[in-house]
């Protein structure tokens, strides 16, 4: 809000003080405003002074300016800041040198502190014109500045995924700067807010992000920002422009698009290998496709991924199967079956398992029993020497563990001693325990009542009986485990310890509340 009085004090006030004043107080005016502006917004001056301020043709006075006028005084600010000696013509008639003003922050204005580069489908064609020559003109990370924009129009991101219009003529060096900031973009990694309905603003998106894997070609250069990258698409959908190539419309919509899904991702694995490499590290090339692979995958959703198992399972692609198990429900893997699937799919299977956010879950016994598998089978792989240590399953598993906590420690578990608490014990060493401590409940509820003679000494017996026996149970599993874990890791012994030292507290709690008991009897 302005702190003058009438529109007059404020236009003098801005007429004469200097340029970073007038900043302070534009960028003060605009306040959060700038945000959430779009390009239709009214301005927050009046037109008189923003015509005074406009005709001072001050690079730092345009920037402020640009936060607080509506989009055709941004449209004439952009116009006048072309590169010498480019005629610029507005309306028709051709700007004199004079009025060219030589301002590449000023041309930065693209990404404006507010949404003028966005909030349209169609992008206006003076402001397309401005940004196709930022992208020709300017260095990477001018060009970044512009693209991470989170007000991007859909109309311009879709130009650039696709490399259309003005794009086509971009050098592929130059292309691949501008896709790299682009992807970059929170809009990129924002999921849409409908239940996959038609949206121009988020699925347009979605499906130019999943046509770059089949219309880049294989090289180090794209391999590496594929694989960077494609962990930040959203759920996989079918790309509209590849949809239609296929031209077959038989078979209801589901069916439809399980048929499209499979052919695209047998473009996928014919492009996206690399057997003359030999060298498998982190981040070579051929890790780099192998990476692209198993990750398109699992982003297909598990839903689908229920209809295309047979299909993964035959394509005799490991990297499939990986992204396969990373991506489809746990009920797709049962206790039974791991060892079997183990055995045929070796550490392609484990890492799957391991990328699967629910194999972690704290609140679900079936996952606990496969990680608990998982764990087991992930300490005893035998890495070939050729294997890096990072790129082990326990070392993968260990990782992962850790990421699962920092995102949501009420979700998943915490740490390997969660794997290792009282419902791993044998449930015919708890049935009869467990029934003796229920009907031992009621009396000991009453306890706050002097009167009652409810508690028996028996009873006491039977309650520091029945708990010092569930402890020993408890211990002598968890002993067992650490034996059988002497050649794990240290961050597994660790977590084990740090069960053992849990539980053995409880027991002294116990104890000590059995004390407390048989003392307020007594009393």
């Amino acid at each position: 809000m302005s702190k003058f009085s009438s529109p007059f004090a404020e236009c003098e006030y801005l007429r004469y003080e200097s340029p970073i004043e007038v900043f302070k107080y534009l960028d003060s005016l605009s306040g959060e405003y700038v945000e959430k502006r779009s390009i239709f917004a009214a301005p927050l001056l009046p037109e008189d002074t923003q015509e005074m301020l406009f005709k001072r043709n001050d690079r730092l006075i345009d920037i402020g300016l640009v936060r607080v006028v509506d989009w055709k005084l941004i449209e004439r600010i952009l116009w006048r800041n072309s590169p010498e000696n480019t005629e610029v013509r507005m309306g028709g008639a051709s700007l004199t040198q004079e009025e060219i003003v030589i301002n590449y922050e000023t041309i930065l204005i693209s990404s404006f502190y507010s949404s003028a580069v966005g909030d349209l489908y169609t992008v206006p064609s003076w402001l397309a014109s401005r940004i196709q020559w930022i992208a020709e003109n300017f260095n990477s990370k001018q060009i970044a500045i512009l693209l991470k924009n989170p007000n991007l129009s859909t109309e311009l991101i879709d130009q650039i995924l696709g490399k259309k219009n003005w794009c086509e003529n971009l050098t592929s060096e130059r292309y691949l700067s501008m896709l790299w900031s682009l992807l970059e973009n929170k809009i990129i990694q924002t999921p849409p807010d409908d239940d996959h309905d038609y949206d121009m603003s988020q699925h347009g998106v979605i499906s130019g992000c999943w046509m770059l894997p089949i219309r880049l070609e294989n090289n180090k250069n794209t391999a590496v920002l594929l694989a960077e990258n494609i962990s930040k698409f959203q759920e996989f959908e079918v790309p509209y422009s590849y949809q239609e190539s296929q031209d077959d419309n038989s078979g209801d919509w589901k069916s439809k698009s399980i048929k499209t899904k499979k052919k695209y991702l047998r473009e996928i694995q014919k492009k996206w290998q690399v057997e003359q490499e030999e060298d498998h590290s982190f981040g070579g090339w051929r890790w780099n496709c192998d990476h692209i692979r198993s990750v398109a995958v699992e982003k297909i959703g598990p839903y689908y991924l229920t209809d295309l198992k047979d299909f993964i399972h035959s394509s005799g692609d490991l990297k499939f199967i990986e992204g396969y198990y990373a991506g489809a429900y746990l009920s797709s893997v049962s206790v039974d079956d791991f060892d079997s699937l183990y055995k045929k799919y070796g550490a392609n299977f484990l890492n799957g398992l391991i990328r699967n956010a629910d194999i972690f879950l704290k609140s679900s016994k079936d996952s606990k029993e496969i990680c608990f598998k998982l764990l087991e089978a992930a300490k005893e792989f035998q890495a070939p020497e050729s294997m890096d240590e990072w790129d082990t399953p326990i070392s993968l598993f260990n990782r992962t563990l850790k990421f699962r906590q920092n995102q949501n420690s009420e979700k998943y578990i915490s740490s390997i001693a969660d794997l290792y608490y009282f419902d791993n014990l044998e449930a015919e060493d708890n049935e009869d325990l467990n029934q003796r401590l229920v009907e031992l409940q009621s009396s000991i509820a009453k306890l706050g009542d002097k009167n009652t003679d409810s508690l028996k000494a028996s009873d006491l017996a039977s309650l520091f009986d029945i708990v010092t026996k569930k402890l020993d149970l408890l211990e002598s599993k968890l002993d067992e485990d650490l034996r059988s874990l002497s050649s794990s890791s240290k961050s597994i012994q660790d977590g084990v310890n740090e069960g053992i030292v849990s539980i053995r507290n409880k027991s002294v709690f116990l104890y000590i509340l059995i004390g407390f008991v048989v003392g307020g009897l007594l009393m």
